[in-house]
């Protein structure tokens, strides 16, 4: 994509700086080590002149530890300071089927503290709140899932 469409903005559901909590939440990336990821989002920068878009949903006792924010600032400061991307924090929206995983949305003083450690870390960030409307009509960030 970056050699046929440089001028595209790049977004990548992350979810897990890590190559084990990358898998945990997305099944996929099993496929793509998370050296790979980060190689393709260098190539991208390079190409595009800007960096990438990470998208992170931040779902309670999975991803959201202070540690799991560590990992994500070391993954971002490695892209570069001048393609760092900008880190999309999404608190996860409840569905049946992540209640079968145990899948919970964090605290918001939990949400805050991961917040405030990229903050220090000095990695570019906000917290996305799905609308209530996205939530009632499960179409939220997290929600897209099969009928259950």
């Amino acid at each position: 994509m970056a050699d046929d469409a440089p001028a595209v903005n790049l977004a990548v559901s992350l979810h897990g700086a890590t190559q084990e909590l990358r898998e945990l939440t997305v099944p996929s990336a099993r496929g793509t080590s998370i050296e790979e990821l980060g190689a393709a989002l260098d190539y991208h920068a390079k190409k595009s002149g800007r960096g990438a878009m990470l998208e992170y949903l931040l779902i309670d006792d999975v991803n959201d530890s202070d540690c799991a924010a560590e990992s994500l600032a070391d993954f971002a400061r490695d892209r570069g300071a001048k393609f760092k991307p900008f880190v999309n924090l999404i608190p996860y929206n409840p569905t049946l089927a992540g209640a079968n995983f145990g899948y919970e949305t964090p605290t918001d003083e939990r949400i805050n503290s991961f917040h405030d450690l990229l903050k220090k870390e000095e990695i570019q960030s906000s917290v996305r709140w799905s609308s209530a409307a996205g939530r009632d009509a499960n179409a939220a960030c997290g929600q897209l899932v099969l009928g259950e």
